[in-house]
């Protein structure tokens, strides 16, 4: 893949659509060079834009984000038969998997996510919501669901600390780390970037994206995707040196007897969260509001705000299903 490097000239501002649930503006200056570039990973599409002076710089930058993705995607898919999450799922019943240290932190925090949240985060939600079918259109029966609740529980999940290995208790036990990997590969993208002097940019994943820097002395400033309207956006943030996780109910659905069924799943009841249109989640580490983004969704206005008010360093908006929008005690609103 070739990085396109764009000498900008322009000083208007432009709208620049960051996948589906996050849209960015801003003006570019004359003689500023900005590189981006777009590709399909990890199930999603994946998007950099970065400034720099030096072109061998960029070059390294993208490399740096395609390979960290890469091996995200290859170690830790459900859907890839050699994967070590694959692997995990298939024979973690049977013998402990040994795992690397990407592997065990990202366990060990979801972990945490499951206890803090009392068990709104839970990867193993994966033992029910691999029964429904988005693109066939097909709900779980009750009985399925009922027979899968007994999978579900990320006490079920048992990390050996000292040997870097992890077993699950249980025949059946799915695990899904989609709703906290992609954050923490942004964190590591980052975090080499940083190594080789990149400042400001950002780098995207679905509905995950770390905003690196400024852009020309002024923070980013991201638009928050209308959950029912399509190319509106519901408000903006100004965002710098953060990450920024958006859960929404409205990409990867359908429609079933005037019911919609999405892919955000309540562990509890193996079926789609209610009550929330969109969450979007602001902190330091992609990781961290990965996981809460979901959480949040799962946990419904009241109980989603209390847990982000009482957990220092993130902010939190909420869009409920009717449209209504509230806000973390460290934001104001409206933008």
């Amino acid at each position: 893949m070739t990085l396109r490097n764009r000498l900008i000239t322009s000083t208007f501002a432009f709208q620049l659509v960051i996948l589906c649930t996050v849209q960015v503006w801003f003006t570019r200056p004359a003689l500023a060079q900005w590189n981006e570039e777009e590709w399909t990973c990890m199930g999603t599409t994946c998007s950099v834009v970065l400034w720099t002076k030096n072109p061998e710089t960029a070059v390294s930058a993208l490399r740096a984000a395609q390979e960290i993705m890469t091996e995200y995607d290859n170690e830790l898919s459900p859907y890839k038969d050699n994967s070590l999450l694959s692997r995990i799922n298939k024979r973690a019943h049977l013998e402990p998997i040994k795992l690397d240290d990407r592997a065990l932190r990202i366990l060990k925090k979801a972990k945490h996510y499951y206890e803090i949240t009392g068990g709104a985060f839970d990867v193993t939600f994966a033992s029910a919501g691999h029964l429904y079918d988005y693109r066939k259109a097909i709900v779980p029966s009750d009985t399925d669901l009922e027979k899968a609740l007994d999978k579900i529980g990320s006490k079920l999940i048992y990390l050996d600390y000292e040997h870097s290995e992890v077993s699950v208790l249980e025949s059946g036990v799915k695990l899904d780390l989609g709703g906290i990997a992609k954050g923490a590969a942004l964190d590591e993208v980052v975090k080499a970037w940083r190594k080789i002097g990149i400042e400001h940019g950002y780098v995207s994943a679905g509905g995950d994206t770390y905003f690196l820097g400024q852009h020309e002395g002024r923070p980013w400033w991201v638009g928050i995707q209308h959950p029912r309207n399509k190319g509106e956006n519901a408000l903006s943030v100004p965002i710098e040196n953060s990450a920024v996780s958006t859960s929404g109910d409205y990409e990867r659905f359908f429609e079933k007897s005037g019911e919609r069924h999405h892919h955000i799943i309540t562990p509890k009841t193996g079926r789609s969260a209610k009550g929330v249109a969109s969450v979007t989640v602001l902190g330091k580490q992609g990781i961290d509001t990965d996981a809460l983004s979901t959480a949040v969704f799962v946990l419904g206005v009241e109980e989603g705000l209390h847990l982000i008010n009482r957990t220092d360093g993130f902010d939190v908006i909420i869009i409920d299903f009717e449209g209504k929008v509230y806000f973390s005690k460290g934001l104001k609103a409206p933008y």
